[in-house]
């Protein structure tokens, strides 16, 4: 509501507003609750006033002098006025309208006063309850929050576990694998031991380790006699169905009669059923020609 409306509605109820004033006010009474309201109280705190006083025509520059209080409302301060003598009952009456007058003055001050503070709890009312909202979804939000943290630790440590399970199996299934693989490789593993008929070779020993998916092998010789300076031991792969060995390779002894080589034969061989150790040119041979000194059984 703005002041002139206030102000309007101190002169109405005072009964001081031209007729055309007057309509326009009620008018907007007609709309406004407040203003209604408003003008109700200030009749009622006048007619309450009034009544006391005695009862004489308004003078007619009343009006104006109640315009000047209302305008001049909120810059008024208190101070001692002159005590106001009796000059009859027209003085008793401009006294008593000026009193009244001061009422209704006084009656807008409170009332917009109260509308103020009306508002001001309005507002401090509507701070709370967002300051109230704001801390409950702080502490819905703080809840959420550490519920989450927590299922996120839970899942941290599951997932530590479940780690924690799947290196051990890894390291089972590694084991077990290699377990398999050094089954396997033994399985593909030949050993041979060389035999002799010669008198000559009856203290040598010849061993043969023969891996047959690979096609190559090992040969340990031991206590080998030596041989003539133009000659050589040469070892052999005998293959099921093939008539001719296979060529190893050339072998050479130490002074202690004592070998071991890495060989393999000069081409694939599907099996190896036996192995042959024989005394070649030096050199080696591409065919068998010299005496077999050993072989396998």
């Amino acid at each position: 509501m703005t002041d002139f409306l206030q102000d309007q509605a101190a002169l109405y109820a005072l009964g001081l507003l031209d007729p055309e004033e007057a309509r326009a006010l009620e008018q907007h009474m007609a709309s406004d609750p407040a203003l209604t309201t408003l003008v109700r109280e200030l009749q009622d705190t006048l007619a309450a006033t009034t009544r006391a006083l005695p009862s004489e025509a308004t003078p007619p520059a009343l009006r104006n002098q109640v315009l000047d209080q209302i305008r001049l409302r909120k810059n008024q301060t208190s101070a001692p006025q002159k005590p106001l003598r009796s000059t009859g009952s027209g003085a008793w009456s401009r006294l008593g309208w000026g009193l009244a007058a001061a009422f209704a003055v006084s009656a807008v001050w409170l009332y917009s006063e109260r509308i103020r503070l009306e508002d001001n709890l309005a507002i401090i009312a509507a701070n709370e309850a967002d300051a109230r909202q704001a801390a409950d979804l702080a502490k819905k939000l703080t809840a959420a929050s550490s519920l989450e943290v927590l299922k996120a630790q839970a899942e941290a440590n599951s997932l530590r576990s479940n780690l924690t399970t799947a290196q051990t199996q890894l390291a089972q299934l590694t084991t077990e694998v290699e377990t398999l693989q050094q089954r396997n490789a033994l399985a593909q593993v030949q050993i041979a031991t060389l035999q002799s008929s010669v008198e000559e070779y009856s203290k040598g020993v010849a061993v043969v380790i023969w891996d047959e998916q690979s096609h190559q092998g090992i040969l340990k010789l031991e206590k080998m006699p030596p041989v003539a300076v133009d000659k050589d031991y040469q070892l052999w792969v005998v293959e099921p169905g093939n008539p001719k060995p296979v060529n190893a390779g050339v072998v050479k002894i130490n002074a202690d009669g004592f070998a071991k080589v890495d060989f393999k034969p000069v081409v694939d061989v599907a099996s190896a059923a036996k192995f042959a150790l024989s005394v070649e040119r030096k050199g080696g041979v591409p065919e068998n020609e010299g005496p077999i000194v050993f072989i396998g059984p």
